[in-house]
């Protein structure tokens, strides 16, 4: 039951899919291969070209460790800025096994975006150079 005098604000909701298209933007802070023979990249820099339901551009900052049967774990951090404006930063996590990656993300909204959050599933090959977010944009109406 709500307090007298609270407000409630109404929540809209919008389903997406969108696929991350990523460069490498610069050398990974660390990269080294352990005595089990799993590999692990830390703070990896990449550029976003967003296609989809959501067009625009970002970037990731991308750790990741995976052995010799491409099994492993990733997650970082990432913005989408679409071309209307804003940014959605926040994080991802993904598990692979045998390369087929697939995991969880979550971003806010600032600037124009403010008061929207995006969240959803995530999907991606290890070695590939897309992704595929699927997920809702959460919007607070006034």
């Amino acid at each position: 039951m709500a307090a007298a005098g609270s407000q409630v604000r109404a929540v809209s909701v919008q389903s997406f899919t969108a696929t991350l298209t990523a460069s490498s933007s610069g050398a990974p802070e660390k990269f080294w291969v352990d005595d089990d023979g799993v590999t692990h990249v830390r703070e990896a820099p990449f550029t976003l070209t967003v296609s989809g339901d959501i067009v625009g551009t970002g970037t990731a900052l991308v750790s990741t460790n995976f052995d010799a049967a491409d099994n492993g774990d990733q997650h970082g951090s990432l913005s989408i800025s679409p071309a209307t404006g804003g940014t959605w930063a926040g994080h991802f996590e993904m598990t692979f096994i045998a390369g087929v990656g697939s995991g969880n993300f979550v971003a806010h909204g600032t600037g124009v975006l403010q008061g929207t959050k995006i969240t959803g599933n995530i999907t991606s090959l290890l070695r590939s150079d897309t992704a595929t977010i699927q997920g809702t944009i959460l919007s607070h109406e006034d």
